[in-house]
């Protein structure tokens, strides 16, 4: 269920053709990972880890996305 959520929130989002809304989404994701690993007291190599497979989930969710796109 999930998936599809994020899928089609990402589908409404990609609808535009910039690239604007998808790179405030990579600062929101990041900011929000900072605030959320916080408490946690990672170390420097484990938020930095935590931060790329965030960011490599949602490039891979947008090239899924792009994808279906084209496909529909």
């Amino acid at each position: 269920m999930f998936e599809l959520v994020a899928v089609t929130c990402l589908k409404e989002l990609l609808a535009e053709t910039d690239s604007h809304p998808v790179s405030r989404l990579r600062r929101k994701l990041v900011r929000n990972l900072k605030e959320k690993c916080a408490p946690l007291k990672l170390c420097a190599g484990d938020a930095t880890a935590a931060r790329e497979i965030a960011l490599q989930l949602l490039d891979a969710a947008c090239k899924i996305t792009e994808d279906e796109r084209r496909a529909d």
